[in-house]
């Protein structure tokens, strides 16, 4: 009995996370978040070792794959300015990153990325600030699933006469960079003939504080970043229901990119369109992925002292 009261406050803490939402909510959460981005010293004397340690976590609902993810060092390295000495301009994630899991109380994965880099030569009385920044790049999803409720006019009415509480839509969002809320017009769907449409009405915004861009365009660790203009705010979109009888009508729903103009919050509506009329009040799955690319900045700065021969 014991065993089975822990697992149910899991699947309370699971609905918790995921963030439900009625449409009028929009959960908000991060995908890789940068816990840290620190020097071992803020200044340092001219052709001295510092190092760099950047510490990332999941803060989402969705696995980080390690294979889809680009971690990249910006700043003054090169000829005449800090040169590595261990550690490269890009790299990559060596593990997965699973986000939180409350039934195993296993945290958000976990991972350090280190630089070591030599201080530019200066003369005595001469100093310089210098701003590295750590990008990191991943590919993530966002997904939601709910129920939308239909109903024949005679079941609609007879639950009306009754004082029978009128079940509507509800949708259950996992958290990431990219939130999405959803709301189902009408809600309920009362059918009076064989072929009804019902419109999903998708809120689709950036929370998270870095740039969206079109998922696998960016997933090698040995090689310079090369994102285009249009690769920039797009998200892959595929409503899909296990219910036969509920067919998506537009084919962009069905698998294909869309466009957040100027990383604005943008409403993209779904068409979805029954088959036949139920005799009574039925119940359909509903389940919505998003995928898309994201990447965010953290800028750390270190001064170099100029020291005599």
């Amino acid at each position: 009995m014991n065993k089975l009261i822990m697992l149910l406050m899991a699947a309370v803490l699971v609905a918790g996370c995921t963030g439900q939402t009625d449409g009028n909510n929009m959960p908000s959460g991060n995908g890789l978040s940068i816990l840290s981005f620190t020097s071992d010293t803020d200044s340092q004397v001219s052709s001295q070792d510092v190092r760099l340690l950047l510490t990332v976590e999941n803060g989402g609902g969705s696995v980080i794959d390690a294979g889809k993810s680009l971690i990249y060092l910006m700043g003054s390295v090169g000829t005449g300015q800090w040169t590595f000495v261990d550690g490269t301009t890009t790299t990559q994630l060596t593990k997965n990153l699973n986000p939180y899991d409350p039934l195993k109380e296993l945290p958000a994965g976990k991972a350090d990325i280190k630089w070591r880099l030599k201080a530019p030569v200066l003369e005595a009385g001469q100093t310089r600030t210098d701003t590295f920044t750590a990008r990191a790049y991943y590919d993530y999803e966002t997904r939601v699933t709910g129920t939308i409720p239909v109903y024949s006019e005679a079941e609609a009415q007879a639950a009306k006469q009754s004082g029978t509480t009128i079940q509507k839509s509800e949708f259950t969002t996992t958290n990431g960079p990219i939130s999405v809320s959803v709301r189902a017009i009408p809600d309920p769907l009362v059918s009076s003939a064989d072929v009804e449409t019902v419109t999903l009405e998708l809120t689709v915004e950036n929370m998270g504080g870095g740039t969206l861009y079109k998922n696998g365009v960016i997933n090698s660790g040995t090689t310079e970043p090369d994102l285009k203009y249009d690769d920039l705010n797009k998200v892959y979109l595929e409503v899909v229901s296990t219910d036969t009888n509920l067919e998506i009508v537009d084919a962009a729903c069905r698998g294909g990119y869309q466009d957040l103009i100027g990383g604005k919050p943008t409403t993209l509506t779904c068409d979805l369109k029954t088959k036949d009329m139920p005799s009574a009040k039925t119940v359909y799955p509903v389940k919505i992925t998003m995928k898309y690319g994201y990447y965010i900045d953290q800028p750390l700065s270190v001064t170099v002292v100029g020291k005599r021969a």
